[in-house]
């Protein structure tokens, strides 16, 4: 790449540079083991954990005399064709949390899951499922843009978890019950001060 661009450019040269980059934007990734029937997060508290404390199977298998995650995937698409403000709901949560909604600051969020399959050419059938957050306080032609969505959890698998979903959802449920009950400081560019943003999950 470096060869097709000016002399002073500042692409990075690899992807060792690319992912110090990333790191160093907050954007770093996080992987969490899971046990292989859908049971248990093995983190925070279970971190050390080396089987399954329900089941009992073992947390790692061997392959190529290396240990890997055993994790497993899956769920349904959230579409929508209407702005979620215009439901009966989004009425209700605004009756129901007054203090919430005089707020401008404060964000309400969609939480958004889909399917691909990445590697299907190759005759791989594993499947990967994001989860994605959407900002629904922006107008319905702007909120499902790839600029204003967050890819904040990947699933990685052979097969559905069904009605265990929320196993793999912890750290995005804690995440988002800290945005709701103390929020998070936020630099506000077009005043130029802080603020406490919360956030709600629709």
């Amino acid at each position: 790449m470096g060869e097709i661009l000016p002399c002073d450019h500042t692409f990075s040269l690899d992807y060792y540079h690319t992912k110090k980059l990333i790191t160093e934007l907050g954007l770093s990734v996080v992987k969490i083991d899971a046990c292989k029937n859908d049971c248990m997060l093995y983190w925070k508290d279970d971190i050390k954990f080396e089987s399954c404390k329900f089941c009992g199977d073992p947390r790692y298998k061997l392959q190529k005399a290396q240990n890997y995650q055993v994790t497993k995937s899956a769920y349904t698409v959230l579409r929508l064709d209407d702005h979620p403000s215009d439901a009966e709901a989004w009425r209700h949560f605004d009756c129901t949390y007054p203090y919430f909604t005089m707020e401008p600051q404060n964000v309400r969020l969609g939480l958004c899951v889909d399917e691909f399959v990445p590697h299907r050419q190759y005759g791989k059938m594993n499947s990967c499922w994001p989860m994605i957050l959407t900002l629904y306080n922006l107008p319905q032609k702007m909120f499902m843009k790839s600029e204003f969505i967050f890819l904040t959890l990947v699933i990685p698998g052979l097969s559905n978890p069904k009605h265990f979903i929320d196993v793999y959802m912890q750290s995005l449920i804690e995440e988002l019950l800290q945005l709701w009950h103390m929020g998070v400081r936020t630099y506000d560019r077009s005043a130029n001060e802080f603020f406490i943003m919360r956030a709600a999950l629709m």
